[in-house]
């Protein structure tokens, strides 16, 4: 497998392969018919998950234009440049173990994702990221550090807690539009399975830039960070 340039969740050699795998796709190309994504998704997986090419296309179009329905530009440059923030846009598939979490991390471009198979949950940060702007080379998150971005987000006249755990089960999607942060997980024994229209990098935030303790809601005691495996726990 060659080495993804996650940022987040790059897999050095070693890596455990049940704990997670990047199936490498290809990239979005303007114009193609909407069914490649399902064409590939079938190609990849094999037997393990078989959808309806040209009803699964329809399905992430609407997905996408739903969940990017405030952010017109994003939606826009995608679908007449196949970039994103100046990023090319690119199809991949992630095998990722049960019981297993990645880096709280912002999105420098638009993702789509696509649950094949068991479910994603995640804590999403509900407030406006103080960092929306990101040059194509910028993979560094936001600073959610300080105590104005630590206490509550308010949207309207309801006041939300800053992170709120969601979860999406197989059939499902996500969109992230850019700038949004969110730290993700799995739960259970159990393989996740996801199809992600990305650029194949996140932007992780470093430790001085994480949120104050308690701030971020705590992972369940039996997920263990993707850091933490290394060649040794095979």
């Amino acid at each position: 497998m060659d080495k993804p340039g996650f940022g987040w969740a790059s897999s050095p050699p070693g890596r455990r392969r049940d704990v997670f795998t990047l199936l490498r796709g290809e990239e979005f190309v303007v114009g193609e018919e909407p069914s490649v994504a399902g064409r590939l998704l079938n190609r990849l997986l094999e037997e393990e998950a078989i959808v309806d090419v040209v009803a699964f296309g329809e399905q992430w179009q609407a997905a996408l234009s739903d969940g990017l329905q405030d952010h017109q530009e994003e939606l826009a440059e995608l679908l007449s440049t196949s970039t994103s923030n100046g990023r090319q846009i690119r199809w991949d598939v992630m095998k990722i173990g049960g019981n297993v979490s990645f880096s709280l991390h912002a999105h420098p471009n638009v993702e789509l994702i696509y649950v094949v198979k068991g479910a994603i949950h995640e804590y999403r940060y509900t407030a406006v990221s103080p960092k929306t702007i990101f040059d194509p080379n910028d993979d560094e998150g936001p600073d959610l550090s300080s105590p104005a971005v630590s206490s509550t987000a308010t949207n309207s006249s309801i006041s939300l807690p800053l992170f709120v755990h969601q979860s999406v089960s197989a059939g499902g999607f996500i969109v992230n539009n850019k700038g949004s942060i969110h730290l993700s997980f799995t739960k259970e024994d159990e393989e996740t399975i996801l199809l992600v229209l990305w650029s194949g990098k996140h932007a992780l935030l470093p430790s001085e830039f994480q949120p104050q303790a308690g701030v971020l809601p705590a992972l369940p005691d039996e997920v263990i960070p993707l850091s933490k495996y290394t060649a040794d726990d095979e």
